[in-house]
C-alpha cells in the first residue's frame, strides 16, 4: 500500500495494513551483507502519512502461511495474516495501537499443515520463563549503561576471554537406534581455544565441568566427544548443537 487512503481503508476494514517496501533489505539479508538486520526484522515502530503503527517482519522461508497473534488482537489465530515481501521468505504486517510490552507470537502453518507457535528471534524483549512469548519494545530513548564495558573492550583481546554460549546436549544411540534423547541444556561462560585443531571448548558450570572436543572447526553442528566430570558418573559420548553464540 502506497498512499494514505489505502492504508486508512485497510485499517478500518481489517485492523492492519501491509507496506510495499523491503525488497532491497530482503536482497541484502539473503546476500549476507545486511549488517543491521536487527533494525529491519522483528518489531519496529513506523510512521506513514501521519499513521503510526508497528511493523512486524520475520523470516520463515518454508512456511505455507503466517499470522501474528498477541495481546493486541486477543490472541486470535487467523485475523492478522502476514504477507510475504516478494518471494523472499520474509513475512510482514503493520498494526496500529500496539502498546509497549504487548506480548505476541508468530503462528506458522507448515507445508505439511502443522501449526507452530514461535517467538520472535529478533525481539528486543520477552516474557520470563516459564512463559515464552516475545514482547514489543521500542529501543528509542533507552539509556544504555554499558559505557564502561565499551571502554574496556577497546583494550581487551576477545580470543583470550570466555564467551557466552547456549548449548543443548543430546544423547546419541548409534545408527541402529534413530531416537535422540535430550540430556541437559547448558548456559554457561566457555573458554574457546582456537589455536588447537581440533578445537577444544571448556565449559565452567556451578556444579559441572564439561570438556568438549570439536571434531570439525567452524561448523555449529558437529559430533563431539564430551567428558562429563562428575562424581560417580561414567564418561559418555554425546552429540551437541550450538543453538546460540553471543
Amino acid at each position: 500500500m502506497s498512499n494514505y487512503e489505502e492504508i486508512q481503508q485497510s485499517i478500518s476494514q481489517k485492523g492492519f495494513f501491509y507496506l510495499n517496501e523491503g525488497d532491497f533489505d530482503a536482497h541484502l539479508f539473503h546476500e549476507g551483507t545486511f549488517y543491521k538486520s536487527y533494525a529491519f526484522l522483528g518489531s519496529h515502530p513506523i510512521e506513514r502519512f501521519g499513521i503510526f503503527a508497528v511493523r512486524f517482519i520475520v523470516w520463515a522461508p518454508h512456511a505455507n502461511s503466517l499470522s501474528i497473534i498477541g495481546e493486541f488482537n486477543q490472541w486470535h489465530p487467523t485475523n492478522y495474516p502476514m504477507q510475504q515481501i516478494g518471494d523472499s521468505g520474509l513475512w510482514q504486517i503493520c498494526i496500529p495501537h500496539v502498546k509497549q510490552y504487548d506480548a505476541y507470537k508468530y503462528r506458522i502453518i507448515t507445508q505439511d499443515h502443522q501449526v507452530l507457535y514461535k517467538a520472535d528471534p529478533y525481539a528486543f524483549h520477552a516474557e520470563e520463563r516459564p512463559k515464552t512469548a516475545s514482547k514489543y519494545y521500542d529501543l528509542k530513548g533507552y539509556e544504555w549503561q554499558d559505557q564502561q564495558w565499551l571502554k574496556d573492550r577497546q583494550h581487551s583481546n576477545p580470543f583470550n576471554r570466555p564467551i557466552a554460549v547456549s548449548m543443548r546436549l543430546i544423547s546419541c544411540h548409534g545408527r541402529e537406534k534413530k531416537t535422540v534423547h535430550p540430556i541437559v541444556t547448558v548456559n554457561s561462560p566457555i573458554h574457546l581455544s582456537p589455536m588447537s585443531n581440533p578445537y577444544t571448548i571448556h565449559i565452567l558450570n556451578s556444579s559441572l565441568l564439561w570438556s568438549i572436543l570439536l571434531m570439525v572447526p567452524g561448523d555449529i553442528k558437529q559430533q563431539a566427544t564430551l567428558h562429563r566430570q562428575v562424581d560417580m558418573v561414567p564418561l559418555k559420548t554425546l552429540c551437541f548443537s550450538l543453538t546460540n553464540v553471543i
